[in-house]
């Protein structure tokens, strides 16, 4: 904490050149493990490992994962300027860190971002809110809300049922009794 400066905004973009100075970055930070030290780092090579890196901020995301490389990016930054208590901070880094690990997971595979407006598993008793008191209905951690809402400082992280066991119901039918792409299950261990 604070031996390493954030990365700059300026890397964070939605085009390829974007994309691949992160997994650059990624790969050279952990090249001894990757490759032994020697060469250029090796892109897209699966391993069991996620490299969960903070960041300064974006404007348009609280988080950023490529699962195919293994890397997220925790716009920690941005959730420091927020200026909310130290508690709340915690709750929001720990929240988005938490979706980001789903997309390392490839969730909701088939869906736009792999993003998911069902609700949280829990939001289905009869208070309908996950033990926390509210209102509405808990959404999944896998909701693309915005950087700082009240959905990311409320303290539950917790996906949708689908989510975990049957996979997206936006991905083609499975042939039974294999649930479809997009749960947590189907990811096959890489070594």
């Amino acid at each position: 904490m604070g031996a390493v400066p954030y990365l700059a905004p300026s890397l964070f973009g939605d085009d390829a050149a974007s994309n691949t100075r992160l997994c650059y970055f990624s790969q050279i930070w952990f090249k001894n493990f990757l490759n032994g030290g020697g060469g250029p780092p090796a892109l897209d090579q699966p391993h069991n490992c996620f490299h969960v890196i903070g960041a300064s901020q974006s404007a348009a995301y609280g988080g950023y994962s490529w699962s195919p490389y293994d890397w997220s990016f925790i716009m920690v930054g941005g959730v420091e300027a927020l200026g909310k208590t130290a508690l709340q901070t915690a709750i929001m880094i720990q929240d988005t860190t938490i979706h980001e690990l789903g997309h390392q997971y490839d969730v909701n595979k088939c869906s736009s971002g792999g993003h998911d407006s069902r609700n949280a598993w829990c939001a289905t008793s009869a208070a309908n809110n996950c033990g926390l008191g509210g209102a509405t209905p808990e959404l999944c951690v896998m909701s693309a809300v915005p950087e700082g809402s009240t959905d990311r400082m409320d303290g539950v992280s917790r996906f949708c049922a689908e989510d975990l066991l049957l996979g997206d119901p936006n991905c083609p039918a499975p042939t039974p009794p294999n649930p479809r792409d997009g749960a947590i299950r189907t990811d096959a261990d890489p070594q």
